[in-house]
């Protein structure tokens, strides 16, 4: 018994001490932060998000409402900045630093938008705004917990580029970057 009271109050503490850190960090203890910096060529692509965990809710189509935008992450607004012009699945977007959401059309239909707004609450995007929107067609994966954003499959060699990829729950979708 005495055990078992050792192990509540250490794992209380820690909870707290967690709790506390996240507080004093500005973070939510609901999401891990995630960022991503990588060279792609000449020119580094950063990506900062906050990461949320699926934790038992169904996501696509209930948390995440088809027919609503999603401001990827969690309470802050996900942003991708680019040191040079960039073409993203064949749109150039210019050097510069936005704001990431998707548009959750239906189940099988996404757009990624990129967006000049930095501050957008709950998801209330102007479009007027966007940069660019890109259709996405989500694809079935295996189960992630946490949200993750990536730049992968990096090329050494011209011509450069990488795919930045979402993957959360069931569902993952990416793009190309050169």
């Amino acid at each position: 018994m005495t055990a078992l009271v050792n192990h509540a109050a250490v794992a209380t503490c820690n909870l707290l001490l967690i709790t506390s850190l996240c507080a004093q960090s500005g973070e939510s203890p609901d999401y891990l932060e995630g960022r991503v910096k990588r060279i792609v060529g000449d020119s580094t692509v950063t990506v900062s998000y906050q990461s949320p965990a699926v934790a038992g809710r169904e996501i696509w189509g209930a948390t995440l409402p088809f027919g609503s935008n999603w401001k990827v992450g969690g309470d802050r607004v996900t942003t991708i900045r680019f040191e040079e012009n960039v073409r993203i699945n064949g749109n150039e977007i210019p050097g510069g630093t936005y704001g990431l959401y998707v548009h959750l059309k239906a189940n099988d239909d996404w757009q990624l938008v990129f967006t000049r707004d930095l501050t957008a609450q709950s998801g209330a995007f102007n479009e007027s705004d966007d940069v660019l929107r890109i259709a996405l067609r989500p694809e079935d994966a295996p189960f992630r917990e946490r949200l993750k954003l990536g730049l992968e499959e990096v090329s050494r060699r011209k011509p450069f580029g990488a795919e930045l990829g979402l993957h959360w729950g069931r569902k993952r979708v990416s793009l190309r970057i050169r």
